[in-house]
């Protein structure tokens, strides 16, 4: 599940990306988008991570000292993303997370559904919007990745509780 403080740029285009070597024995990466003059950083090895020119989808946190620090975990190149390969891999993700997802549900939700498992309103509208051709795939998986195990559920239910 991604962080909450998790801030996401998508097809980010990379420019002036550096390499500096640390004291403590890692490397800055440093690099700025090439629409703007903001600096992103993140610390890795010395091996470039980066291609200058290239499009990519980046996950960052914004320091209370105005740093933009990137998770390496949440980055990955924007034009070279197979929509029904992430598709089904966000589907077996959610599929293997279930348990736990409605484990972290039955904490949260309180209400007592009258024709089946209450997943919680937002979750159930998400999936709804989904089922009906709506786009809202992208939607989702920007938000919580607990909605995805709620999604594979409520696909497979004719019925959804609203109450």
């Amino acid at each position: 599940m991604k962080s909450r403080d998790l801030r996401t740029h998508h097809d980010v285009i990379i420019s002036g990306y550096t390499i500096s070597p640390l004291s403590t024995g890692k490397y800055l990466h440093q690099f700025t988008p090439a629409t703007t003059d903001t600096i992103y950083q993140f610390e890795a090895n010395s091996a470039p991570v980066l291609v200058n020119g290239d499009r990519y989808n980046i996950g960052f946190t914004l320091k209370p000292d105005g740093r933009r620090v990137v998770e390496p975990s949440a980055m990955g190149k924007a034009d070279s993303v197979n929509k029904i390969l992430s598709l089904l891999a966000a589907k077996q993700q959610s599929s293997d997370d279930f348990a736990e997802n409605k484990a972290k549900n039955d904490q949260r939700v309180t209400h007592q559904a009258k024709d089946g498992y209450y997943w919680g309103k937002k979750v159930c509208l998400a999936a709804l919007r989904f089922d009906d051709g709506g786009g809202c795939l992208s939607r989702i998986l920007k938000g919580n990745w607990s909605s995805l195990g709620a999604l594979h559920y409520l696909k497979s239910r004719s019925r959804v509780s609203f109450e």
